[in-house]
């Protein structure tokens, strides 16, 4: 019997200057898990889906949305 290993992965975005994958905070995790929570009829808590990120490897800042969150694999180093 064989066991497949999934490689980690993690939650993120694109940047949009440099193409590489952002790390999001925990805390733009929750506001994504709200966000999907929320009752489209509700607006009671309303919550931003938008957020502005700076890349680690380009320095540049910019606005994103929670709707463009992907999952990412993370790289193993050599």
């Amino acid at each position: 019997m064989q066991s497949v290993v999934n490689p980690p992965t993690f939650r993120g975005i694109v940047c949009r200057s440099c193409g590489s994958p952002i790390r999001v905070s925990a805390s733009i995790l929750r506001r994504e898990s709200m966000f999907k929570q929320m009752d489209a009829n509700s607006n009671q808590n309303w919550c931003s889906s938008v957020f502005s990120h700076r890349c680690r490897n380009c320095g540049e800042e910019s606005i994103y949305s929670l709707h463009g969150m992907l999952d990412f694999e993370e790289e193993s180093p050599l």
